[in-house]
């Protein structure tokens, strides 16, 4: 039944996002080789990304989220079966880390916003720490993605989603060796970083 709810609403998440943004994928050829787990590193710039980021992948991403997000009916049934975990606000504590641990180990795709916060101008954040713990902690590889227009169609603070392309921006998997946190989440945004200026 669970399975039949997320293809339910991967399909009328499709649906709506290529009436409404035409929404297109580059780069699904880059996820052939990625059997079991990974980890998502998308940049972040609108409340969209989670939705973005679960039409445009093959299978089902799980991801963490505001846990004001599942009080709207409509948006809260789509997030929750394309995979959101709901969080309170200080989103990426030690325990939030812990448990992306275990979710990544069970063999999930996990998503992460390296940033930490949305973008309020569009351009590339610095990196969060978090990132290089979960890629250290659990050897996953990193897919790294650049969602473009995500920004236009529903900027921070704004009320109403407004018309516009998205395209989304598959990489090639990366790891990285070490364990200094700061240096992986570094590369894997210099990563994000070639993808938007590709």
């Amino acid at each position: 039944m669970e399975g039949f709810i997320y293809l339910c609403a991967k399909v009328l998440g499709t649906i709506l996002f290529k009436l409404f943004f035409c929404i297109e994928v580059k780069g699904k050829e880059n996820l052939k080789d990625i059997d079991s787990s990974c980890i998502i590193a998308s940049n972040h710039q609108s409340y969209l990304d989670p939705l973005i980021l679960g039409i445009a992948f093959p299978r089902r991403l799980r991801y963490f989220s505001k846990r004001e997000m599942f009080s709207i009916p409509f948006l809260s049934f789509l997030i929750r079966h394309l995979g959101a975990i709901p969080i309170d606000r200080d989103e990426m504590s030690s325990m939030t880390m812990r448990q992306g641990v275990k979710i990544i180990r069970e063999g999930n795709w996990l998503v992460i916003f390296p940033e930490g916060t949305r973008s309020r101008t569009m351009e590339l954040l610095e990196p969060k720490e978090g990132i290089g713990f979960l890629h250290y902690k659990t050897g996953a590889p990193i897919i790294p993605v650049y969602i473009s227009g995500a920004g236009k169609a529903l900027p921070v603070g704004a009320k109403w989603i407004r018309i516009t392309k998205i395209k989304v921006f598959i990489g090639n998997k990366i790891e990285i060796g070490g364990n200094d946190y700061k240096y992986i989440a570094r590369k894997v945004m210099d990563a994000i970083r070639e993808l938007k200026e590709q």
